[in-house]
């Protein structure tokens, strides 16, 4: 009854992570590509109006991703577990945690961009949160190399 039970839990697991994979990659290709990071604000702005549906969209696939990737690293942190005193399921924990909480935070940014779009902020307004989404994309990585 136990194995059938960890089986179950291991299928659920799996499907969680290629479930959390496909919901990032659709939510990173859905707007498209952004401007580059030099581009002036009113190229930046009118990205953001143009995409402005399927950004929003994407921030809400990227949202909803962060279940499934909580729920596969708690599951490859308890079949890791062998002591009490493992220091590794925790810190897979943590480092899915905060990966987790950086990518929410930073697609907030450009998330702030795309909802505000049709009226659009000043140009420098524009550029300072496009530039803190940028700077904050490039750090997702940490967190997610430590977990991985």
């Amino acid at each position: 009854m136990k194995d059938n039970r960890k089986d179950r839990a291991h299928k659920i697991a799996a499907f969680s992570g290629w479930f959390f994979v496909a919901l990032l990659v659709a939510a990173n290709l859905l707007p498209g590509l952004p401007p580059n990071a030099p581009a002036p604000a009113d190229q930046v702005a009118q990205y953001f109006a143009v995409h402005r549906t399927m950004f929003l969209f994407a921030v809400m696939l990227e949202g909803l991703s962060v279940g499934p990737l909580l729920i596969f690293a708690a599951t490859l942190a308890s079949d890791l577990r062998e002591e009490s005193s493992d220091p590794l399921p925790p810190q897979l924990i943590a480092f899915a945690s905060v990966a987790a909480a950086v990518a929410l935070a930073v697609a907030f940014f450009w998330a702030a961009l795309a909802y505000e779009a049709p009226s659009g902020y000043e140009p420098s307004v524009t550029r300072a949160i496009f530039n803190l989404g940028n700077i904050g994309y490039s750090f997702i990585g940490f967190p997610f190399s430590a977990f991985i």
